[in-house]
C-alpha cells in the first residue's frame, strides 16, 4: 500500500474502510527467487507483514524495513532493503522459479469515533513481481463481497491478570495437577444507539505457545509443563490437567453470552480456574511462566 493511501488510526498506519476504521495485515511468509548477481543460488526470504511490523531477512543477511525507501509502501518486503538504485542484486530473475507463501489474518483498528454501518471492502491481494517485467504472482487474500457492520456495542472484561500459583511441590507424574487458581471473570457491555443483537466470547491467545501442539494446554516458557483454564456456569467443560478440554489456547471464540437489540447494557459473570500441571519427570524447578492474550469479541 502506498503511503498515501494510509491513514493512521489509534496510532496504527491502516487502510481506512470507515472514519474512524481500518484495517492491517498480520501476517508471516516466505519467498524464494533467485537474484541477477547470484543466477545459480536461489535465496530464500522470511518476513512479516503489517503487525507487529514489515520486515524481512533474507538467507544472504539483509534485513528489510518498511516502507520501501523507494516507493515508500507499507507491507511490502523487497528483496533489498534500498531498492533506489537498480543493480543486479536488486533484480530478480522472472525466467527461474520462484514461490512465495502467507498466512495470518486481518486485524480492524477503530478510535472510537465510528458510528454505525455497513460497510463494503475491496478485494486485497498478496503478490511478489519480478524486476524483468516477466510477470506478477498473486493471490487473493481478502474474499470480495464482504460487508463489514460497525457498531458502538462496547465490551470490557475484568480478570486477574497476573496468575501467582506460589511454591508447589514438584510432581513428576504426567499431567498431574500442582496447583489451581480460581478467579472472577466479567465481560461488561454496553450499546447507546443503533443496538444490535450480538453473541459475545472471549478468546485466549498462547503467548508462549501450546503445549505438544494441545490447544487447551498454554506451555510453560521454560518448557515440560503447562497451564490449563476452565470457565464455570457451562461456559468451557472442564479443564482437569489429564483431560483435553476447558479453555482453548488457540484464540477459538467462547461464547458467554449474549445481548439483544433491546438491551443498552448487559453484563456476564462468570469464574475462571488456572491450573498449573506437569509434563513428567523433565517438569523444570524453579520460577516458571506462561502467558496468553485474551480478547473479547463479538458476531
Amino acid at each position: 500500500m502506498p503511503d498515501s493511501a494510509m491513514t493512521t488510526i489509534a496510532g496504527y498506519k491502516v487502510y481506512q474502510i470507515a472514519p474512524g476504521v481500518g484495517i492491517i495485515p498480520r501476517a508471516t511468509g516466505t519467498a524464494q527467487y533467485t537474484v541477477a548477481s547470484k543466477p545459480s543460488t536461489p535465496e530464500t526470504m522470511t518476513a512479516t507483514i503489517g503487525l507487529p511490523e514489515t520486515k524481512g531477512m533474507t538467507s544472504t543477511g539483509h534485513n528489510i524495513t518498511s516502507p520501501v525507501r523507494q516507493y515508500n509502501y507499507h507491507w511490502c518486503v523487497p528483496i533489498r532493503d534500498d531498492m533506489t538504485v537498480t543493480t543486479d542484486d536488486t533484480r530478480v530473475i522472472g525466467s527461474a522459479p520462484r514461490t512465495a507463501s502467507m498466512s495470518g489474518d486481518w486485524v480492524i483498528v477503530a478510535n472510537g469515533t465510528q458510528t454505525s454501518r455497513e460497510v463494503t471492502l475491496p478485494a486485497a491481494y498478496g503478490g511478489t513481481p519480478s524486476g524483468d517485467g516477466r510477470g506478477v504472482l498473486r493471490s487473493i487474500i481478502f474474499p470480495t463481497n464482504i460487508t463489514l457492520r460497525v457498531s458502538n456495542l462496547t465490551c470490557t472484561v475484568v480478570t486477574t491478570k497476573q496468575i501467582n500459583f506460589g511454591n508447589v511441590e514438584r510432581n513428576t507424574t504426567v499431567n498431574s495437577e500442582l496447583a489451581s487458581r480460581t478467579y472472577p471473570l466479567v465481560v461488561s457491555c454496553s450499546q447507546d444507539t443503533d443496538r444490535i443483537n450480538a453473541n459475545i466470547n472471549v478468546q485466549f491467545g498462547p503467548l508462549s505457545g501450546l503445549y505438544g501442539g494441545n490447544r487447551y494446554r498454554l506451555a510453560l516458557a521454560e518448557g515440560n509443563g503447562y497451564i490449563t483454564g476452565e470457565i464455570d456456569n457451562g461456559v468451557t467443560s472442564s479443564g482437569a490437567c489429564n483431560l483435553n478440554t476447558g479453555i482453548p489456547f488457540d484464540n477459538t471464540q467462547i461464547k458467554v453470552g449474549n445481548i439483544l437489540a433491546t438491551d443498552t447494557s448487559k453484563t456476564f459473570s462468570n469464574q475462571v480456574t488456572w491450573r498449573l500441571c506437569s509434563g513428567g519427570a523433565n517438569l523444570p524447578t524453579g520460577p516458571v511462566t506462561a502467558s496468553a492474550e485474551m480478547l473479547v469479541t463479538f458476531n
